[in-house]
């Protein structure tokens, strides 16, 4: 199996799911067993070792930050599940593992991964490779964000079109120009069972963060474009929020560092917290009942 060619972000990603269940305490934010195997054995063994660059790499505030986002959109899918929602739609799919770590609650899902062609065929290689599925329920329906139709590219998923869809859509936007999320974002508001999204977004003001965090911030930027993935949109609040109502949505909620703090934190005794990092987390809704998919309930 080889990972070369992949996104080098969506290994990194990975790589701090994996690092999390073998570096970090209970419970787990992502309870992820499935990371490592999207991983060849040198990365596993380096993990295992603390190998001090890679650690540095997967720090304790990326490990939180990729399994956080994760964790809330799982949350509010179990949510939308358990108010009739049948059909899981990944935008960017990447190396997500939830597909082949399904809780019994997702087993009526009808999934489907969308993702570039070249980034899709190389993860289903090392799908059928490490034996893990693709399982029955999966589709992966292939896409170039910045040049195709992801309304026409839905219309040959196996989607009942009458019916409401969830998506997520994590770690992407930033990779996108404006014009491109806000035509994804159009396609999903004009789905015509209604649709709930999950996204992350990248925020434009980085003033009101200490100098030593923006100088952190700016190296991952010029890190992610070095690697050919440079970041080319970035938002503030409101500038989502008006994004999201244009396509046609109803704003639900933004999850707040305070929110995710309480939520998923209160109480741990090794030290991981909720980090206000420039990446945020949003979702919203077309569904008639797609409120009740982003109430996570009381603290």
């Amino acid at each position: 199996m080889t990972l070369r060619g992949f996104s080098q972000t969506a290994l990194g990603t990975a790589m701090c799911r994996a690092a999390h269940q073998i570096v970090d305490g209970e419970p787990k934010i992502l309870c992820d067993p499935i990371a490592a195997k999207f991983l060849d054995e040198p990365t596993m063994a380096a993990l295992r070792a603390g190998n001090p660059a890679l650690m540095a790499r997967i720090n304790p505030g990326a490990r939180v930050h990729f399994c956080l986002r994760s964790r809330v959109a799982e949350d509010c899918l179990e949510r939308a599940v358990g108010c009739g929602v049948d059909q899981y739609v990944i935008l960017g799919a990447g190396l997500d593992s939830f597909a082949y770590r399904q809780p019994e609650w997702a087993g009526a899902l009808e999934i489907v991964e969308i993702d570039h062609p070249e980034t899709q065929a190389l993860k289903l290689d090392i799908v059928k490779s490490r034996h893990l599925g693709p399982p029955r329920n999966v589709t992966y329906l292939p896409i170039d964000f910045a040049s195709e139709s992801l309304l026409a590219r839905l219309e040959h998923a196996t989607l009942n079109v009458r019916r409401p869809i969830f998506v997520s859509w994590l770690g992407v936007t930033q990779y996108l120009t404006p014009d491109a999320v806000d035509r994804t974002l159009q396609a999903l508001a004009n789905w015509p069972g209604g649709c709930g999204v999950l996204l992350t977004y990248m925020l434009s003001d980085w003033s009101e963060f200490p100098p030593e965090a923006v100088a952190r911030f700016e190296a991952q930027r010029k890190g992610s474009a070095s690697l050919g993935e440079p970041w080319l949109s970035a938002y503030s609040e409101s500038s989502i929020t008006a994004a999201l109502q244009t396509a046609g949505f109803v704003l639900e909620r933004s999850f707040s560092v305070a929110e995710m703090q309480s939520r998923y934190f209160a109480g741990r005794a090794d030290g991981l917290k909720a980090e206000g990092g420039p990446s945020r987390i949003m979702g919203a809704h077309t569904a008639a009942d797609g409120a009740a998919w982003f109430d996570l309930g009381p603290l």
